[in-house]
């Protein structure tokens, strides 16, 4: 593999994004609709400012977006290749 510097900065900011327990759990609870903080909190069992937290920094990089219209802020992820990635790390971790 033959990266430059400014891809190995952003596969590296891609990975630290990554690599907290509670932002990969947020991706998981994503993946099959999008949701609320206030309902990830339940699903999860967090308080609602640990997600808020969390969201707000996937946010930022660009994992997660969300819709600012009408009362509550549902967020999605923006590319299921995360997940796919997730899946596949698991799987090398866990058949290793």
């Amino acid at each position: 593999m033959n990266l430059q510097d400014d891809s190995l900065d952003l596969v590296s900011n891609f990975f630290k994004i990554l690599s907290d327990p509670i932002r990969l759990k947020i991706l998981c609870a994503l993946g099959s609709e999008p949701k609320t903080a206030i309902a990830l909190s339940s699903s999860l069992g967090l308080k609602p400012a640990e997600i808020t937290q969390q969201l707000n920094i996937m946010e930022q990089v660009g994992n997660v977006n969300r819709d600012k219209t009408g009362s509550s802020i549902p967020y999605a992820i923006t590319d299921s290749n995360v997940l796919f990635l997730c899946e596949k790390v698991s799987d090398l971790l866990v058949n290793s």
